[in-house]
Formats: structure tokens, C-alpha cells, sequence
């Protein structure tokens, strides 16, 4: 699994770097590596922008698992 995840992450840093926003990234890694919930754990003080994360995410069709501390 640890192997797959670098080929699919080097795949989708070479194709997309600089190309598309960070953001834009992980969500072509998450779907190169065939994932359907993803987790994102935030403090307090980025709650807002995990929160923008997860709408971004639920957009391109993942369930997400949101853990604010």
C-alpha cells in the first residue's frame, strides 16, 4: 500500500505541479489511489479552512470525516 501511494502521489506531482492548486492535488491523489472517505484532523484556529476543505472535497465526491480539537 505504502508503495502504491508514492507511485500515485510522484504520478499526480508530475502531471498537475504548478499546474493546478495544492487542493486541486490531493484530490487527484485521493481519487488516483481510489479513496472514498477521507479524514481531516484541526484545531480550532482552522476550522474555518478545514471546513472550506471538506466542502471542496464532498464536491469531487468524497465523504468526509471532520475532527476539530
Amino acid at each position: 500500500m505504502e508503495k502504491a501511494a508514492s507511485i500515485k502521489a510522484a504520478e499526480a506531482e508530475r502531471k498537475f505541479y504548478g499546474k493546478i492548486a495544492r487542493i486541486e492535488e490531493i484530490a487527484e491523489f485521493a481519487s488516483r489511489m481510489r479513496y472514498k472517505n477521507i479524514g481531516i484532523a484541526s484545531c480550532m484556529g482552522l476550522s474555518k479552512e478545514a471546513g472550506n476543505f471538506a466542502e471542496f472535497m464532498c464536491i469531487r465526491g468524497f465523504k468526509m470525516h471532520e475532527f476539530v480539537e
